[in-house]
């Protein structure tokens, strides 16, 4: 008896053991996912080294709590605020661009940020700060920072063409021309350069404050008339194109097949660099109209499970340190200022300029505080903001950031200009109007040439019949011949029919991947 109660007793100690342990251990055996929803090859995420696995490491040994990041990507800003808005897709951590946070601000799609978990906040200079898309930033925090300008090639383009706008719409280079396939940064270019005269006299007179309210005012706030200029001017340029693009740009200007490219800075940071490796020469500039300065920031949408985690993972970010990896990684400038990443950016062959720009605020005043910064980094470090050496590339001047607006939602606006884009769009590009071309040329010239060789064919026999039938039947080979004829003109119809049927099938094809794509772009305001 006694051993069938100790038996019992050894039981349940046993089960309760196995109860309590993972309580008592703190129930960390089980792996929260974290989602992060990001562009693609955006972040240092390699087989050897990753800021992600990092984190998960960071955040082990902090808390005791195991997290795995599940990290997706997109390929557009507007396909990835429709998976949020529309699918209610779960994301912890997004990194949007400045127009885009605006409007998912609009749409109650963001969590108000708590700054007091973000500490690392204070690497980032008031300059990337309380900008008009997040004023406080009370939703987002700047990741990377940077440009739209032209990458050219310099031994293809003439340098007397590397000055503006125009160099995007010069026939000179027609079928060696690249555009983004990006509804907001087209429209803000091509609007730029409809206006162009309008804007250069305005240069002559007007302070930089007044020239980048213009800019501003231009592409930002869309009207039917101004869009109606920007189809137009889009519409020219389009017969010059090789091809419209998002990311494969890049490549099509590192092996040589185009000459020009709208480019983001980042993108031109790495496109030149490898292209060196091939002995094709690119460079980069900021058009003398101006241009768009963007932000990418990260944000914590409305249907994350995970806010506190998501806040850790913002202010990892935002560590010197993680920052310069992803710097490096990327090509992209970081939005985090420090001795190190400033060592980085340095290119001692080009000209120094006055780079205090970035301790300004949003009226262009430098604080007490941060002048005391400036002169610390210099007492500290050796490093003089008001004659850094840094590539316009890298960090735009002084005088090209006087000329750089932000880009906003179109909000109501977004139909119109989506309609407008599709109807430019409504047409093949670059190579597949060459070789669908081709393919019907050469379908043509076969039909005539069958048809040729069907008519000699029969003619010889009927010429055969002919002689055997005598002057009697001259009369039906007359009818032969007329109906061979005719039915040779039917075929060549029929044939010319199906072609053609096929050409718009063609099209209309193109233009349906067009508005599904552009669909996306679509909100529900």
């Amino acid at each position: 008896m006694k051993n069938k109660r100790l038996t019992v007793l050894v039981l349940l100690t046993l089960l309760l053991a196995t109860i309590l342990v993972p309580v008592l251990s703190g129930c960390n055996n089980n792996v929260i996912v974290l989602k992060v929803y990001n562009a693609q090859d955006y972040i240092q995420h390699g087989e050897e080294e990753s800021v992600l696995r990092d984190f998960e490491k960071y955040y082990l040994e902090k808390t005791g709590q195991k997290v795995r990041i599940q990290y997706d990507t997109f390929d557009t800003l507007e396909r990835a605020y429709t998976i949020i808005n529309k699918r209610e897709a779960d994301y912890d951590v997004m990194c949007p661009s400045d127009y885009i946070i605006e409007k998912m601000k609009k749409n109650d799609l963001l969590v108000e940020l708590d700054k007091n978990k973000i500490p690392n906040l204070s690497n980032i200079p008031p300059y990337l700060l309380d900008r008009n898309f997040d004023r406080g930033n009370k939703y987002s925090v700047p990741y990377m920072w940077g440009t739209v300008g032209i990458m050219y090639n310099t031994d293809k383009v003439d340098e007397e063409d590397v000055k503006n706008w125009g160099l995007l719409w010069n026939d000179k280079y027609k079928n060696k021309i690249l555009m983004k396939d990006s509804i907001r940064d087209s429209v803000f270019i091509a609007t730029i350069y409809a206006y162009r005269e309008e804007l250069e006299e305005l240069a002559k007179t007007a302070t930089p404050e007044e020239y980048r309210n213009k800019i501003s005012d231009l592409t930002n706030n869309i009207t039917a008339d101004k869009l109606a200029l920007v189809e137009k001017e889009l519409r020219t340029q389009y017969d010059i194109l090789y091809a419209y693009e998002v990311d494969s740009g890049k490549d099509s200007m590192i092996n040589g097949e185009a000459y020009v490219n709208l480019a983001w800075s980042g993108d031109a940071v790495w496109a030149i660099e490898e292209a060196l490796a091939n002995g094709i020469n690119l460079d980069y500039y900021i058009p003398e109209e101006g241009s768009n300065v963007w932000f990418d920031n990260w944000v914590i949408p409305k249907y994350s499970k995970n806010v506190d985690i998501a806040h850790e993972f913002i202010n990892f970010m935002c560590d010197p340190d993680i920052a310069l990896r992803n710097m490096d990684e990327t090509g992209y400038t970081t939005a985090v200022i420090s001795p190190d990443i400033i060592d980085y950016m340095t290119d001692e062959e080009v000209d120094a300029n006055d780079f205090t720009y970035l301790f300004e605020d949003k009226d262009g005043n430098v604080s007490a505080e941060n002048l005391a910064l400036i002169k610390y980094y210099n007492d500290e470090y050796g490093i003089d903001f008001y004659a850094l050496q840094i590539p316009e590339l890298t960090m735009p001047s002084t005088d090209s950031a006087e000329r750089l607006v932000e880009m906003t939602d179109f909000g109501e606006k977004q139909d119109m200009v989506v309609k407008m884009w599709t109807r430019v769009k409504a047409l093949p590009l670059g190579l597949e109007v060459k070789i669908f071309s081709i393919l019907l040329a050469i379908s043509i010239v076969a039909i005539i040439a069958y048809s040729i060789y069907k008519k000699i064919a029969n003619k010889k026999l009927v010429a055969g019949k002919i002689e055997q039938m005598g002057n009697s039947t001259a009369a039906v080979s007359g009818n032969l011949f007329s109906n061979i004829s005719t039915k040779t003109k039917d075929l060549f119809a029929t044939t010319k029919k199906k072609f053609t049927a096929l050409f718009d099938s063609f099209k209309n094809k193109k233009s349906e991947n067009d508005k599904i794509d552009n669909n996306d772009n679509r909100d529900n305001n």
